[in-house]
């Protein structure tokens, strides 16, 4: 008896590789495209630009929209997201915005949808994108909503803005502006005591404008009662005929430009080795480990465990997407990963609605990013963070199961249809040229710096 045992593991251990080295063929195309796709919007986005437009002033359900639809396309990996998230939070985002980038930032990539789209079918490509920016969204407005900011957040907040204020006041001096309110006027090019006027004679400057001389100014906000203190250095001076319209409006375009145009310019070469190196070298790294392990784990599930077994315990009931969302919850696992997982489920006979559940709860929870929701926005976030993520994930799924009935899908008709688009030839040669990358790119992650987690 112990012999048979030992004598079919060879081919047990065998059986699991093949068919975990099929899965992979079958995806290398996509995750290639995906990886090139993440490096085209790593360099053309910069993390600046995101920033901007979830800060508090977009107000608390345009920027959770923002932030839901900044994180939905963006390569951050799992612990990526979560120093991300918490920059954004310390730069100004309110709750709602920095819950909604949590929640859409891990559980889709370009990387992820491709996946979707070649092992499963267009139509869950395209419904898994959609339901976690719904889920992201409808978390980040409940959160603004139902708990808002506290009291001592929202007192930090004002004290920021006073010092908000006095830094827009002293840029603006150095490019001639002068700041009453949130209002400006322009002032002469020489940024001295006075200001031209056209009759040649001398006005006394707006008391809001400062003098650009070295040293350390005193600035204070509108109240009075928040005092900032600046050292400054001339770094742009009057022009040469010291005319005295550089400041703000249509005058003053020009020397807005000139003070905009010192940042550093790279090259269309640096920008094209930038994309590459991040989309092939940086980004196959971070998720390497995670995907093999989880192209594995499909490989387990497609040649050992019986179809009759998921059909009769997790088939497509209420009760097998609570499993699944029990299971997904707590587990760490990014979105690429855990396609191939879903995928493989699916061809042994799960609904494709209870397979989602796995896919919107798993990526988007696990026990760090929870614990760290508890503790930087509050543990009523948390458990709102972890209930509109169940309720979305559940609710999903039903709409899911119910599409592909009402529109007389067969799901395992159509799983991997997209597959039968690229010749066999073609998919080798991507597996083979994504094969290595990965490997390298584990090596490099565990002998260099960075994350070595997944989106």
């Amino acid at each position: 008896m112990s012999t048979d045992i030992f004598s079919s593991i060879p081919e047990l251990i065998s059986g699991i590789l093949i068919s975990s080295w099929e899965i992979f063929v079958e995806a290398a195309p996509y995750l290639i495209f995906g990886f090139a796709i993440a490096g085209i919007l790593n360099v053309l986005v910069p993390d600046q630009k995101i920033v901007e437009y979830l800060g508090t002033s977009a107000g608390k359900i345009r920027s959770v929209i923002n932030a839901a639809l900044a994180g939905l396309p963006l390569p951050l990996c799992s612990c990526g997201v979560i120093p991300a998230a918490m920059s954004i939070r310390k730069r100004g985002a309110n709750r709602g915005a920095t819950l909604s980038f949590l929640i859409s930032t891990p559980q889709t990539g370009m990387d992820s949808i491709s996946i979707t789209y070649a092992l499963l079918d267009p139509l869950m490509a395209v419904f898994r994108p959609l339901a976690t920016l719904a889920t992201a969204i409808l978390a980040g407005i409940a959160d603004n909503l139902l708990i808002g900011e506290d009291p001592e957040k929202s007192g930090k907040s004002e004290n920021e803005k006073a010092g908000k204020k006095a830094e827009i006041l002293a840029v603006s001096t150095l490019v001639g502006v002068s700041v009453s309110g949130d209002k400006c006027s322009p002032v002469s090019c020489n940024c001295g005591t006075h200001e031209a006027t056209e009759t040649g004679k001398e006005k006394h400057p707006d008391k809001n404008t400062v003098p650009l001389k070295s040293g350390t100014l005193e600035l204070k906000s509108e109240t009075g009662r928040e005092t900032s203190h600046l050292k400054i250095t001339p770094a742009i001076h009057a022009s040469e005929n010291n005319t005295p319209s550089c400041g703000c409006g249509h005058c003053g375009e020009g020397k807005r430009e000139q003070f905009s145009d010192k940042r550093v310019k790279k090259s269309i070469k640096e920008d094209i080795l930038e994309c590459l190196k991040y989309a092939f070298i940086e980004l196959p790294g971070e998720i390497a480990k995670w995907m093999l392990i989880g192209i594995l784990l499909a490989g387990i599930i497609s040649y050992a465990i019986p179809e009759t077994l998921v059909q009769e315990y997790l088939g497509g009931d209420f009760s097998s997407m609570l499993v699944m969302l029990v299971i997904g919850i707590p587990l760490y696992i990014c979105a690429t990963a855990s396609t191939p997982l879903a995928a493989s489920l699916v061809a042994k006979g799960m609904s494709p609605g209870t397979a989602f559940v796995f896919l919107l709860a798993g990526p988007a929870t696990n026990a760090a990013t929870i614990t760290m929701v508890a503790r930087f926005l509050g543990k009523r976030s948390a458990v709102l963070y972890v209930g509109v993520i169940s309720l979305c994930a559940i609710g999903a799924g039903i709409l899911l199961d119910w599409l592909y009935f009402k529109l007389g899908i067969s799901v395992t008709a159509t799983l991997g249809s997209a597959e039968e688009m690229l010749p066999e030839s073609i998919k080798l040669g991507f597996a083979v040229l994504l094969l290595p990358l990965m490997l390298y790119g584990i090596f490099r992650r565990n002998h260099g710096r960075g994350c070595t987690e997944c989106h």
